[in-house]
């Protein structure tokens, strides 16, 4: 699945079932966020907190998951190469090379 850097997750409308009622959602990595009635001020609240630290978070792949639930090994690959590009830079911002001398080795991992 590829990730997305440009598009935002969008506010939708889910019935309850048998019932007119309708509430917001958001689905970030999988996992829906209710967000209260559907078109609320309340919901579009809450749906713009979820998205600005969604956001902050760099979009990971974990965001919203809680601590017992299991990041499949590609997801922690993709999180720690993100990680690595950042963390291994010289002091004036320039690349030390480390996380592209890394890349051989994320991929032996995400094809066995």
């Amino acid at each position: 699945m590829p990730i997305l850097t440009t598009s935002v997750p969008k506010y939708r409308k889910k019935k309850v079932n048998g019932s007119k009622n309708t509430y917001a959602v958001v689905c970030i990595n999988g996992r829906e966020h209710a967000l209260g009635p559907y078109n609320s001020r309340a919901s579009k609240a809450e749906y713009d907190r979820l998205i600005g630290q969604y956001i902050a978070s760099g979009r990971s792949a974990g965001f919203g998951r809680h601590e017992h639930e299991v990041m499949t090994l590609r997801q922690l690959v993709i999180e720690y190469g993100k990680w690595a590009k950042e963390h291994y830079v010289r002091a004036d911002g320039t690349p030390t090379g480390t996380h592209q001398n890394m890349r051989p080795l994320m991929t032996l991992l995400l094809n066995h």
